[in-house]
Parts: C-alpha cells; sequence; structure tokens
C-alpha cells in the first residue's frame, strides 16, 4: 500500500461549492473506482493554522501499488475526470503530490520512554 497526498489551489473564479459538486459527481465516483485505489478522500483547506495558506483542496489516496496508479491515471477512465479539473477547477501550477509511506507506530506502554539512542538531546 502507498499513501498519496495532493494538494492544490482553486482558481480564482471557482466557489468551493462548484468544485465539491464536480469532486462528488465526477471525480470521486470514477477515481475510487479505479482498480489500484483502496481509498480516496478529499477534504476542503478551511483553515491554516500555522505557516502560509498554500492550498484549497488536499486528496488524501491510499493505492495498491504507486505503478498501478499511474497507469491508471493514463488510462481512458481517468482522461475525462483529470481534464476537466486542470482545465475548469484548479491552477495546474499549484499542484503538489507527494508519496508518502507510514511509520508504524509504537505499542503503548503507559510510560515516558528514553529518547532513541543516537537522538539529540
Amino acid at each position: 500500500m502507498e499513501k498519496l497526498i495532493c494538494t492544490y489551489r482553486l482558481r480564482p473564479d471557482v466557489t468551493l461549492e462548484q468544485y465539491s459538486a464536480y469532486s462528488r459527481e465526477i471525480d470521486q465516483r470514477i477515481t475510487s473506482g479505479e482498480s489500484p485505489v483502496i481509498r480516496f478522500e478529499v477534504y476542503a483547506v478551511t483553515e491554516t493554522v500555522d505557516g502560509e495558506h498554500f492550498c484549497d483542496i488536499v486528496e488524501d489516496i491510499e493505492v495498491t501499488d504507486f505503478a498501478a496508479w499511474q497507469a491508471a491515471l493514463d488510462g481512458d477512465n481517468m482522461a475525462y475526470p483529470v481534464k476537466v479539473l486542470f482545465e475548469h477547477y484548479i491552477i495546474p501550477e499549484s499542484l503538489v503530490t507527494i508519496r508518502a509511506s507510514r511509520i508504524r507506530p509504537a505499542v503503548a506502554s503507559g510510560v515516558r520512554p528514553p529518547l532513541p539512542e543516537g537522538a539529540p538531546a
């Protein structure tokens, strides 16, 4: 499994309501049905607590395999939602895609453990 986080800004003339309708009715329906997709969730950024507001939308995507996801993006099913997204809703150069792997959590012990060996003090 691989985690992909995509962030982007909406075009100035696009409202969140317009984008949300596209996301619900087109993008989420098609993307969620692609074979490598385990989970596809889309979030509107409501506030930037720290740092600069750099995106309006965050997509949280889990896929079985990155190469299979890339192939799906290049396939016929995804051609329409991708084309519509880039031509009508987002600022293309604002798109950032992050590939991430989960750092496995430790088992809770109920006590404060010492810092790992080699960690800065």
